[in-house]
């Protein structure tokens, strides 16, 4: 392997500071061991405690920092080396929910600056979201490689086989009874459609204003149409869907659960249908994913299923459309702030008169 360049790695945030150090003297000694001088850490020093959001507290020791704050204050230290390579092993879930879209900003600024990530993580969002080559590593060997969305398949698929070996395992001789010819080939469907099929989806397709299509005009109304069936009675089912830009970003997903559908019971055909009133994607190819679900086991996913057009109906640019109004109301005189002639704090210029 060959490495040209500086390297800094986020494997364990905080495994460096000292309890009895002050956060600002922490960040020193972690700054000396990621090879900065003192220099270099008081450049960025601000910076740091900024992004970590612990003013108040960087001069008080370690020891009296939350998990979280240790974490963020790690974070903030490690992104700000500003290294060639970049290695973080499952560091993104840092804080609440707003700092870990600053860390996942900080990162993506990062990347256009030209740095190069490399992340190991079990989090196929992050993968999705902050990856252009992705790799599926099993028992040290390589499984799949390539663009993510293609990669994350694999990965899984290779999930949903290891816990069908599971319950597998726990049937015992109750699994012998089974009818082989029921058992789902995976390695038949294809990369985009796995599960353990004891409820599938037969058919998919999009509604539009004027019928099944698969191209439609930003603000349309939509419905999402699938039909499905179970080998036995199934109590608790959870239908889902997602749509992604044929990029790889997730625009939107929901599934009744979450929606508080109750779907409860599945036995034998059905149509499940999703309504959509105003469609507010704005223009570009995008995918549709549909599943279904039992508790936490996946019965059938389609992944990236149907792709579909979008042709924007207003101006603007992007795949969201938020379409809205512009105000622009003049200020009134008493508001106006005063121009140089009439301010009295601005100095004449020389020979200037009255």
């Amino acid at each position: 392997m060959e490495l040209g360049g500086t390297v800094a790695a986020m494997l364990e945030l905080g495994a460096g500071f000292h309890p009895d150090f002050t956060g600002r003297e922490n960040v020193y000694m972690n700054g000396a061991i990621y090879g900065l001088g003192e220099r270099e850490v008081t450049d960025r020093l601000d910076d740091i405690i900024a992004f970590a959001e612990l003013e108040e507290f960087i001069d008080m020791p370690v020891r009296t920092y939350s998990s979280g704050m240790q974490m963020r204050l790690a974070f903030a230290v490690s992104s700000h080396v500003n290294p060639d390579v970049l290695l973080l092993d499952e560091v993104l879930a840092v804080g609440d929910e707003s700092f870990q879209r600053k860390c996942i900003s900080r990162l993506s600024d990062y990347k256009r600056a030209g740095g190069t990530l490399v992340l190991v993580t079990h989090d196929p969002n992050s993968v999705e979201q902050m990856c252009d080559h992705a790799i599926v590593l099993a028992h040290g060997r390589v499984l799949a490689e390539g663009e993510p969305s293609k990669v994350l398949a694999v990965y899984r698929r290779r999930l949903v086989a290891d816990d069908r070996e599971r319950d597998e395992a726990h049937a015992g001789d109750a699994h012998d009874e089974t009818d082989a010819g029921d058992t789902h080939d995976e390695t038949d469907a294809g990369t985009q459609s796995w599960g353990d099929m004891r409820a599938q989806i037969h058919g998919a397709r999009l509604i539009g204003p004027e019928g099944p299509a698969t191209s439609f005009v930003s603000g349309d109304p939509l419905v999402i149409e699938m039909n499905v069936d179970a080998r036995e009675r199934m109590d608790s089912v959870t239908y889902g869907m997602a749509v992604h830009s044929t990029e790889g970003h997730l625009c939107y997903g929901t599934n009744t659960h979450l929606d508080g559908c109750e779907t409860s019971v599945l036995d034998g055909p059905s149509t499940v249908r999703f309504h959509i009133p105003h469609l507010r994607l704005h223009a570009g190819r995008f995918a549709l994913t549909l599943a279904i679900t039992d508790h936490d086991t996946v019965c059938h996913w389609l992944d990236r299923w149907i792709e579909f057009d979008v042709f924007q109906a207003a101006a603007g640019i992007g795949i969201v459309d938020m379409t809205g109004t512009w105000t622009i109301e003049p200020a009134r005189a008493a508001e106006r702030p005063p121009s140089a002639a009439q301010d009295p704090s601005v100095p004449t210029a020389p020979g200037a008169h009255s």
